[in-house]
């Protein structure tokens, strides 16, 4: 679990960037999208979380879908996972202050499980090294954010889990997401994995200690991929008769902010953060 404080001011607010599936390191990552969101998050403060697949990582030894003519040339070296961390901290460099959180995804744990190495770790020890706040997760966690203001406290549960499962081009993982709603008690919950992007809300009454009634939301929050494997029209996604990704904008931008009288956290989603 990791907990985040937001600034002490009398109104305190915070944005957060929830990202997944970047794999920043195949050659048909956005990079240009990817980039365009770090700067922006750079630019207000924002802090950033990737929720699992930060690499592909598909092109070492072992791997039955390696590719040689799939990699960057940065990453053609006998050294490929060392030039994975490498290249994707002196990536990050510029944004060192804004990562907060990178997470585990099926990519990073189907290295370690070949190569017991976690890319996931070695890339935050780089990030930390160099001075910044990042933390790791695991496949599955919790993110509390946290403000007190006037004695009050106010809190927003996140709970992350990367994702399971198929392509889901019907319910586009809305089942899947109700499901872990079932068991987890928490104010949204955030998946990626299946490279499709969309918000919904799941309200709850509880009864309080005191014996007060309250209703409350659940957002379920599924973000998409900046690897866009649509064009061009060949290869495996072709081959599966899958259709393009919402890569040029797959993330969502959490805002969050004290109520009127300081008692709890009010959170609003966007496409594109307000400034």
């Amino acid at each position: 679990m990791h907990r985040v404080t937001l600034p002490p001011a009398l109104r305190s607010d915070m944005w957060v960037f929830l990202s997944a599936d970047w794999h920043w390191d195949n050659p048909k990552c956005r990079l240009d999208m990817l980039e365009r969101d770090l700067q922006t998050a750079k630019r207000i403060g924002a802090m950033v979380i990737s929720a699992g697949d930060h690499f592909c990582a598909m092109q070492g030894k072992f791997d039955r879908r390696a590719d040689k003519q799939a990699l960057r040339p940065e990453h053609a070296t006998g050294s490929y996972l060392d030039a994975l961390v490498d290249t994707a901290a002196s990536f990050l460099k510029p944004y060192l202050g804004v990562m907060g959180l990178i997470t585990i995804g099926n990519h990073e744990s189907s290295i370690y499980s070949r190569h017991e190495t976690c890319l996931t770790t070695r890339l935050v020890e780089r990030l930390r090294a160099a001075g910044s706040p990042c933390r790791m997760g695991g496949y599955n966690g919790w993110v509390q954010f946290y403000s007190t203001s006037n004695k009050s406290v106010g809190t927003y549960k996140m709970y992350y889990h990367h994702g399971s499962g198929g392509d889901a081009p019907v319910t586009q993982g809305l089942l899947g997401m109700n499901r872990v709603s079932q068991y987890v008690d928490a104010d949204a919950i955030l998946s990626g994995h299946i490279h499709t992007k969309n918000l919904s809300t799941v309200v709850r009454e509880r009864l309080s200690p005191n014996g007060i009634r309250r209703v409350s939301d659940t957002h379920l929050v599924r973000v998409s991929t900046y690897k866009d494997e649509y064009s061009p029209l060949v290869g495996w996604h072709i081959e599966q008769g899958r259709g393009p990704r919402p890569t040029s904008s797959p993330g969502y931008w959490l805002h969050l902010k004290m109520n009127h009288d300081k008692t709890r956290l009010i959170p609003t989603y966007h496409e594109q953060p307000l400034e």
